[in-house]
């Protein structure tokens, strides 16, 4: 995606994010809301060598929150299907950015046209070394670490009946992460 100096440009919206992936990438980008709720899906078509009916294949999905009058996007769950990316032979329209980054930018422009600032996720750790790497992907993008829910504190309870799980919470500003990942 081409490089944006200001948040309040074209750039900053989901519609120029979608049309950048379906141009470049040849993949789907859909949002659909209800009323604060958002939930943004990519796919891509795929047509068989032998004729037969296209079929249309999730690659991903993402879903959370929007609270415009506190200024916040509250970033969920985000799932990418790996083995059906590969199956499909996506892998060579991601480029260097990836189905996660591409999908990141999606949620972040949506959160902008809301007029949210801050953006907040839990990276999940079910799992030690995926937690590591999640938590070094976010940082990447540009999020910070907030607290560490564990589920050991009295502090903990509102974490956990919020994101679900245990992890690292962190935030970021919307405006930085989408520009960070436009000039990629």
């Amino acid at each position: 995606m081409g490089a944006g100096d200001d948040c309040g440009s074209s750039t900053a919206t989901f519609e120029y994010v979608r049309n950048q992936v379906l141009v470049e990438r040849d993949l789907r980008l859909t949002l659909s809301t209800i009323g604060p709720l958002y939930r943004i899906t990519c796919t891509v078509e795929e047509h068989p060598e032998d004729g037969g009916d296209v079929c249309t294949i999730l690659l991903g999905e993402t879903d959370g929150f929007v609270v415009p009058p506190l200024k916040l996007m509250h970033c969920d769950t985000m799932r990418i299907y790996n083995s059906r990316l590969k199956s499909c032979k996506t892998d060579r329209r991601l480029g260097f950015m990836g189905l996660g980054r591409v999908m990141a930018q999606a949620v972040f422009a949506h959160g902008l046209e809301k007029g949210c600032e801050k953006a907040e996720i839990l990276a999940i750790n079910d799992d030690e070394d995926v937690h590591r790497k999640l938590v070094r992907y976010y940082e990447r993008m540009g999020f910070e670490v907030e607290c560490e829910v564990t589920g050991e504190n009295l502090s903990d309870i509102f974490h956990l009946l919020v994101w679900g799980g245990v992890g690292t919470r962190m935030n970021a500003d919307l405006r930085q992460v989408f520009l960070k990942g436009d000039q990629r």
